[in-house]
């Protein structure tokens, strides 16, 4: 058949077409460090081998490659390894045999379509096609039929009497594909009577039995065109046997229906079911399809002609053929003259090349192969070769003891017969040249047939993702309901398991899966990492906001007093660390408000700045699993201050676990050979090259190895060996030599993966003292492990026998032994690794002081539940703050009420804290209240797809949910479905809207990028001097001062000239205690030492910690560290660096985070939507590696520059101590029909006040607040997105560059110009500027005295007070 596998190795059952994904899918687990061990093994010539022996030599058949008389070739292209043995034994033959003038070989693919690819593209000649391969061949790929198949009838009993007289003219019997019922069948009288009945075929692979009379009985419009072929035979038949319809060849995308697969007998439990194409299957082939007809598994049957004639008696005696309106007795008149019964013409199998192949060439070849056919048509002796004959060379399921040789790619395609060429045919006759072509040679009608299936366009298909058992028994639920309701049964359902949400969207990614049922945060970890994209949102019962999950709000005692303003010290109660309105949102605000400050990780941050509390779950939560809460920790040190005590291994050895499983004492243990597929193709591979012996291995092969190798030979005894002796005398093999074939665990994520592999590469080649251990070995430890190691082989010897596990031989027993306890090894450094977040010091106390509040007891004690921990859940964080074990208790909301009812507390003990700090008193209307002073929304649950879906896709799934949910009860549709109870409706999102930017919001959206800032310590900032001008000695708050030099820009002339070096190196501090001023000559240079990274030159040497906005560099521990000041085991370990990236991005990646160092301008303004940086590269140069535009979107603003006297402008503070991050905001336009999406700055510092004197003549003295703010705009170009699909290019304004200014931009009026000034002596009348009448509001306009009806809030002062939320500038969020 045509279909060849594209890309998905996942297993699956063909009944219901669901997946147990999640270790297996391709890529899994394997960096390119594998495939280069992989590749290092390949035998490569020596450079100096000199010339070959055979060159210059004349071999029959043979040329020189280059001689100018070059032979020309004739190169054959199969598919499976069997047809390459019975190959290469054919080409030989004809090299040798034939005078041919031709140079034979032969090319291996994995289906036929890439055979055809491989002769078009010339790395290949000929193949042989039949049926639709045909049609294929010729119109796609410009291949033409050179030569026949002619079958041999002489096996064929009364051939001659019964079947003869229908030969055409040339001596051929035309076959059909025909469809045979049971005599005593009396409901079906036609092909119409078909529908809803039971059908059995010979296989997916066997064209006569299934695709060619599908596609008949679709072209006939028998069968409606519901999908594919394979979805619109499923949609008439009832069930079905379609041998193999579930293999990937012939299934790629994994939607085949199960009812294909309903009447097979296979095993329904075997990973395999339906994959098959062999006799495994007993209805497989056509004895199987008769018998599934005989025995009334079926109602009808399709078979080949040549099929029936074979067994025409017996055939005859049972079956009726069907015509399109009747069914006939089964005679060979009605079989071959009765047009209406034929479904299909079958022509006989083909052989083709290119249409470009010249005509001496397909001459040469037709003559010599017609020759052949002659030559080798039957074997005259046992090992003569014949063409048509197939046993020698068929493949053979390999049995446990190892007797059969062969290894196949894939086991479920076990071919027995018709291998190249059919195995009844007789001789090759050569197609007469006007009928070269896939048109002429086919007819009109069978080229019809194939062109309606050609043009079936498959339903869209939906694959949802779960995890767990239990998610996927309600998802196989949900999908059968769905299948039975017209409208929605157009979508190809089917649900996959993984084991946890990360790899559901990691899935989703690489296609194996189309949709995820995510929450808010899960949503802003698949947006950002793999861009999924939220398509449809969930409605919660009891809740009026659409698309709402909760709302997340302050609550404290109303008469809390004495706490600071910054929340510093306060107690907190909170609903559980994976509850979001109760943690994870609001802990992300306050970071992103620049209340909390960042130190390292989110769980140090709050560690720090609040007191105890109670936060359920913390102690138990997994870290490497939790990417918001872990992805800024500095995991490279964590590693490398974790010790192995290899010691503890042998202490506490596998065998030891799997005793405490077998007697009942402990459940830890698990089998190695199901860890690490001991079958798997990479594993055989480092087995095989450990056996080598290869000059490459000698090093490895010590006297020990050569011992050990030598038990192979031998039958496995337990009395070759001396305990673990045997095993402590054999050097552990280096990691670089194994660990290219360990695979990932079920349960771990890639990160994770990537992050142990780095690690465990440095611990892997430690000395353990395994002598040590083994001097203490005693009989029953012997015993012990002599029980262990065969229960282990006898189970792994089972699971082979089952077929799961058959593509190679079984271990050696002695084999399985070495590769359990090398595995063993590896299991015992992932169970160290996993310890590693619970033994550092840190980490424990952190987790320990956000427990301290709870009250559960013992090992219950802040455990995620109400029963245990009654702090737990939201009531639970309410009840901790009314019985004063928190000064503050963040909770959802839409649960406040249900919680004082819950604990009959009274709710006018409570208020309000909102986002500015302020406190409010809770109504009688509590939702008008909490809607007043919330901390936001956080958005409900979605289904989230792949980004690359296009619009056709998504609105056919949201249709066909609606209309799910509109025919369903809610109990069938949510209750016990993936969707949960809580589920009121489901509700499409607006296109425009489909991004997780937007669907999160902004608010939502900034508190969990705020989690996952990169982190910046105080430490690693330095104080600047403020310069202000126009400012007096002691009326002045700051000191006056001038910028380091390092900070000035270049041409920035006015810097450079007032710059100083400050802050003295690790000398110490300057003598006298204060800091000196050192002015810089332009022309002189400093040098920077890479090494150390001391600055030189004339003054005193100036250690400097420089951060810029993407490009880091900070001294200490951290992923940006300088490859020079790393430590030693750091050197090679990239995979886990990885983890220090504020998230993976293998599609299109967002906005990077990041800071900007003290008025550094930024390495990147910030940019637009992922979507428009692929689009970039067609409207000028490419983007920067930091996803900085470049070419028509770099036109930068002037900057700011100093203030000279006489200047009239706002007082600017020059190199402030300031940083800014970048945060995510969405620009509306077109009445917020199209959005854009794109990064902000957002400008962190302390507010300061300074006092300025204002005015021109007599100038007055006030205070004027100054915050950090964006003070450096860009113009950029942004892609806005519509909700009706359309895009356009748009012009924005993004800042750039953070600095500080005034808060507000108020207004100031001078003594001299209030009224009262010019009453009494100073009194004068006219409309002149001095007179009372000038200024007074009432005789003169809006327009000329516009600040006196301006609010007093924007009037400065001359002692503004400070704000009331302490701590640093934020903006209002």
């Amino acid at each position: 058949m045509l279909l060849c596998n594209f890309s998905i190795n996942s297993s699956h059952s063909g009944k219901d077409r669901t997946v147990k994904a999640g270790i297996d899918y391709p890529g899994k687990g394997i960096d390119d460090r594998r495939k280069r061990y992989f590749e290092d093994w390949k035998t490569k010539p020596s450079r100096d081998e000199g010339p070959k022996q055979w060159q210059g030599l004349k071999m029959p058949g043979m040329k020189r490659p280059h001689s100018p008389d070059m032979v020309p070739q004739a190169r054959w292209c199969v598919t499976n390894p069997s047809e390459m043995k019975k190959c290469k034994r054919m080409t030989t033959e004809f090299n040798y045999m034939l005078q041919s003038g031709l140079k034979w070989g032969c090319v291996m693919k994995g289906c036929k379509e890439e055979c055809m690819k491989e002769i078009k593209r010339g790395r290949a000649d000929i193949m042989t096609a039949e049926g639709e391969e045909i049609y294929k061949a010729g119109k796609v790929y410009g291949l033409i039929p050179i030569m026949s198949e002619k079958e041999d009838h002489s096996s064929i009993q009364d051939y001659n009497s019964k079947f003869s007289g229908f030969e055409d003219a040339y001596g051929r019997l035309k076959h059909y594909s025909i469809a045979l019922v049971k005599k005593t069948d009396t409901h079906i009288n036609g092909f119409k009577d078909l529908k809803d009945r039971k059908s059995c075929h010979s296989g997916v692979d066997i064209t006569a039995s299934f695709k060619s009379p599908m596609c008949s009985l679709i072209n006939k419009d028998v069968i409606p065109k519901v999908g594919n072929v394979y979805e619109s035979v499923a949609e008439f038949f009832k069930e079905s046997c379609v041998p193999g319809v579930q293999h990937e060849e012939f299934n790629p995308n994994m939607t085949n229906p199960g009812s294909l697969c309903k009447l097979c007998q296979g095993s329904h439990d075997d990973e395999d079911f339906c994959e098959t194409l062999s006799v495994k299957e007993e209805y497989y082939g056509f004895n199987g399809a008769k018998d599934c007809l005989s025995k009334g598994q079926g109602d009808v049957g399709f078979f080949h002609t040549y099929d029936v004639i074979m067994n025409f008696e017996s055939l005859s005696k049972e079956f009726k053929i069907l015509c399109e309106k009747k069914k006939l007795e089964l005679t060979p008149s009605n079989v071959f003259t009765k047009s209406s019964c034929h479904l299909a013409v079958e022509h006989p199998q083909v052989l083709m090349v290119s249409s470009h192949k010249p005509e001496d060439w397909i001459t040469n070849c037709t003559n010599a192969l017609k020759n052949a056919s002659t030559l080798f048509s039957s074997s005259v002796s046992v090992n003569a070769f014949s063409l048509f004959e197939s046993a020698p060379y068929c493949a053979k399921r390999m049995g446990d003891d190892g007797s059969e040789d062969d290894k196949l790619q894939d086991m479920d395609r076990i071919k027995n017969k018709d291998l190249i060429f059919k195995d009844h045919s007789g001789s090759l006759e050569t197609i007469p040249k006007e009928k070269r072509t896939h048109e002429k040679y086919l007819t009109k009608d069978t080229e019809n047939i194939w062109k309606t299936c050609e043009q079936l366009e498959p339903k869209p298909r939906a694959f949802f993702c779960v995890v767990g058992k239990d998610e996927m028994e309600k998802c196989k639920d949900m999908i059968e309901h769905f299948e039975t309701i017209d409208g929605v049964k157009n979508i190809s359902w089917g649900c996959v398991e993984a084991p946890c949400k990360k790899e559901c969207t990691e899935m989703i990614a690489k296609n194996v899966a189309d949709l995820v049922y995510l929450n808010a945060t899960e949503m802003f970890t698949a947006g950002r990492e793999y861009n999924l994209a939220p398509i449809i949102g969930q409605n919660k019962k009891n809740i009026s906001d659409p698309w709402t999950e909760s709302i997340t709000i302050g609550v404290m005692l109303k008469d809390s007093s004495d706490l600071s303003e910054d929340m510093r010290g306060w107690k907190m109660c909170n609903a559980g660390v994976h509850k979001i309105s109760g943690f994870l949102h609001p802990m992300g605000w306050l970071m992103a408000n620049g209340t909390m400050k960042r130190m390292g990780s989110p769980l140090k941050s709050i560690a720090h700045h609040f007191d105890k509390s109670c936060v359920p779950g913390v102690n138990t939560l997994d870290l490497t699993n939790q990417t918001l809460l872990s992805l800024t920790m500095d995991w490279i040190s964590l590693l490398r201050e974790k010790d192995v005590h290899w010691e503890k291994f042998y202490k506490t050895p596998l065998w030891r676990k799997w005793q405490d499983k077998q007697t009942g004492n402990g459940d830890e243990y698990e089998s190695v050979h199901k860890v690490q597929d001991f079958d798997s193709p990479l594993f055989q591979k480092m087995i095989q090259m450990m056996k080598s012996e290869h000059p490459s291995m000698h090093k490895y092969h010590t006297p020990e190895v050569h011992e050990a190798l030598e038990k192979l030979k031998k039958d496995f005894s337990w009395d070759n060996y001396e305990g673990i002796k045997d095993f402590c005398s054999m050097k552990v093999p280096k990691w670089e030599l194994v660990s290219w074939a360990f695979q990932m665990p079920e349960g771990w994520i890639e990160e994770e993966w990537h992050m142990f592999m780095g690690w465990a590469e440095h611990r892997w080649n430690e000395n353990e003292n395994c002598g040590q251990y083994a001097k203490d070995w005693t009989n029953n430890d012997w015993t012990i492990f002599k029980s262990w190691m065969d229960t282990e082989f006898t189970d792994y010897k089972q699971s082979r026998k089952s077929g799961l596990q058959s593509n190679h031989k079984p271990l050696h027993q002695d084999t399985f032994i070495r590769m359990s306890l090398l595995c063993a090894r590896l299991q015992w450094l992932m169970s160290q690794f996993k310890l590693l977040q619970w033994e550092n010091r840190d980490i424990k106390y952190f987790r320990e002081k956000m427990c301290d509040a709870c009250i559960g007891q013992g090992d219950k004690k802040c455990s995620m539940d109400t029963i245990s921990e009654a702090f737990y859940d939201y009531p639970g964080a309410l009840k901790c703050l009314s019985e004063e074990n928190g000064d503050v208790a963040f909770i959802d909301g839409y649960t406040f009420d249900k919680a004082v009812t819950l604990h009959s507390l009274n709710k006018d003990d409570f208020v309000l804290m909102c986002p500015n700090g302020t406190k409010i008193d809770i109504a009688d209307d509590t939702m008008k209240s909490i809607k007043e002073c919330n901390f936001g929304r956080v958005p409900s649950h979605a289904l989230a797809t792949c980004n690359m879906h296009d619009g056709v896709w998504r609105w056919k799934l949201s249709k066909a949910l609606l209309e799910a949910q509109k025919v369903l009860t809610p109990d069938k549709m949510f209750v016990e479905s993936i969707f949960g109870k809580e589920t009121k409706s489901l509700k499409p999102i607006p296109f425009v809207n489909q991004t997780y930017q937007v669907w999160l919001g902004p608010r939502f959206l900034r508190a969990l990028e705020g989690l996952m800032q990169p982190l910046v310590e105080d430490k690693e900032w330095h104080e600047v001097e403020v310069v202000i001008e126009d400012c007096e000695g002691e009326e002045c708050d700051v000191e006056v001062g001038h910028p380091t030099c390092d900070e000035c820009d270049e041409g920035d002339d006015m810097c450079l000239e007032k710059c100083q070096v400050m802050d003295p190196s690790e000398g110490g501090d300057f003598p006298d205690g204060k800091k000196k001023m050192y002015q810089r000559r332009r022309h002189e240079r400093i040098r920077m030492t890479r090494k150390k990274g001391i600055r030189q030159g004339p003054f005193l040497r100036y250690k400097k910690r420089k951060m810029r906005m993407g490009a880091m560099k900070l001294r200490g521990k951290g992923p940006h560290m300088k490859p020079e000041m790393r430590p030693p085991m750091m050197g090679n370990m990239g995979p886990m660096r990885r983890m220090q990236r504020p998230g993976m991005r293998p599609r299109m990646r967002p906005p990077m985070m990041g800071h900007m160092g003290p008025m550094g301008r930024t390495k990147r303004p910030g940019m637009m939507s992922g979507m428009m940086r692929p689009m970039m590269g067609h409207m000028g140069p490419s983007m920067g590696k930091m996803g900085r535009p470049h070419g028509i979107m770099d036109k930068m603003m002037p900057r700011h520059k100093m203030m000279t006297p006489g200047m009239e402008i706002g007082p600017m503070m020059y190199y402030p101590k300031v940083r800014g991050e970048f945060y995510t905001k969405v620009f509306f336009r077109r009445n917020s029909t199209c959005n854009a999406i794109v990064s902000d700055l957002v400008c962190y510092g302390e507010r300061k006040n300074i006092k300025i004197k204002s005015g021109r003549v007599g100038k007055t003295l006030i205070s004027v607040p100054m915050c950090p703010k964006a003070t450096d705009m860009q113009e950029t170009t942004a892609l806005f997105t519509c909700d009706t699909g359309a895009s356009f290019l748009h012009s924005i304004m993004l800042p750039v560059k953070c600095s500080y200014a005034p808060c507000n931009l108020g207004f100031w009026i001078p003594d001299w110009s209030e009224d009262n000034y010019w009453d009494g002596e100073n009194s004068y009348s006219g409309d002149y500027w001095g007179t009372k009448d000038w200024w007074s509001f009432d005789e003169r306009g809006d327009k000329d005295n516009w600040f006196r009806g301006q609010p007093v809030k924007n009037r400065i002062h001359k002692n503004e007070p400070w704000l009331r939320w302490g701590g640093e500038h934020r903006r209002n969020l």
